[in-house]
């Protein structure tokens, strides 16, 4: 059986595959309302030092096998 995300949880991991320096650090998904979406985050450090993550959201599309 798959996992099934649980409505208003997500799940965010190291992108292992990264190869450029303009992809995300992290990916992963969300559920909110019983709406999934992926999760981008990037590694990045303020003017005061201080070191963050930055979030992209977009709704998860169903695509077509290929």
């Amino acid at each position: 059986m798959a996992y099934e995300q649980k409505d208003m949880t997500g799940s965010i991991f190291a992108n292992q595959g990264k190869s450029k320096e303009t992809q995300p650090d992290y990916t992963g998904t969300l559920k909110i309302k019983g709406v999934e979406y992926s999760v981008a985050g990037w590694k990045k450090t303020a003017k005061s030092g201080l070191d963050y993550v930055s979030y992209k959201v977009e709704e998860k599309e169903d695509k077509a096998p290929f």
